[in-house]
């Protein structure tokens, strides 16, 4: 209703990007895919999205074997293999037909990764993943290789999450940066993101905390 209640207003449909995700399970594969699709762009009375992610790789994050993972789900594909293949092939088409502008994912791996790539189907264009400078290891080497392949990165938890949000308020070296730019601790670490490459997407209904968020963009970091 927002969406439409803007364009109503005059806002050009071109300066709103709307991105949505599609979740591993009853509407993975390629006709559930399809109709997947089809149900979005008639809820949100859209003719296309800008962005489509596949939201997770696997159904239950390794809590059941990848090779029956969607065993008897009716979806024409059993192992989170075959129905990421498939997903990814019915969005392409849809891609193809403009009824989405681009497509990405999100919290994947880079064996995941690469498996969709190798479909040469439409290009991953953005990765969503956690982003803040307590992720793992591993993180980091999927941040090298979306920028070998030149995939966008959308960092969310820039603030670090609900298992980390309490360590910037205890990080010393944290505090001195900001005293140093005259900025809050949370400007610093949106700040550090955003200077790896990764744009961040800070959620707030908080007018204070908007303006404050908006305040990463005249500064930077050494």
């Amino acid at each position: 209703e927002g969406i439409k209640d803007a364009i109503t207003r005059g806002i050009p449909r071109k300066e709103i990007f709307v991105t949505t995700k599609i979740a591993p399970g009853k509407d993975f594969g390629y006709e559930g895919t399809k109709a997947w699709v089809a149900k979005m762009l008639k809820e949100l009375q859209l003719d296309y999205v800008d962005l489509v992610l596949i939201h997770f790789p696997r159904n239950h994050m390794g809590l059941l074997g990848e090779a029956t993972e969607f065993k008897g789900m009716g979806l024409g594909c059993v192992s989170a293999r075959e129905c990421r293949a498939d997903t990814w092939k019915a969005l392409s088409e849809a891609r193809d037909q403009g009824l989405i502008k681009e497509l990405g994912v999100s919290n994947f791996r880079q064996v995941h990764m690469e498996a969709i790539q190798a479909l040469d189907l439409a290009p991953i264009a953005v990765h969503q993943l956690q982003f803040h400078p307590w992720v793992p290891d591993w993180f980091q080497e999927i941040t090298e290789y979306n920028r070998k392949h030149n995939i966008k990165m959308t960092g969310y938890f820039s603030l670090g999450g609900s298992l980390n949000k309490a360590k910037a308020e205890t990080v010393e070296t944290l505090e001195a940066i900001a005293g140093h730019h005259n900025r809050s601790k949370a400007q610093v670490m949106l700040r550090w993101s955003m200077q790896k490459g990764v744009s961040v997407i800070p959620g707030s209904g908080n007018p204070k905390h908007m303006k404050e968020n908006l305040g990463t963009y005249d500064f930077e970091l050494s």
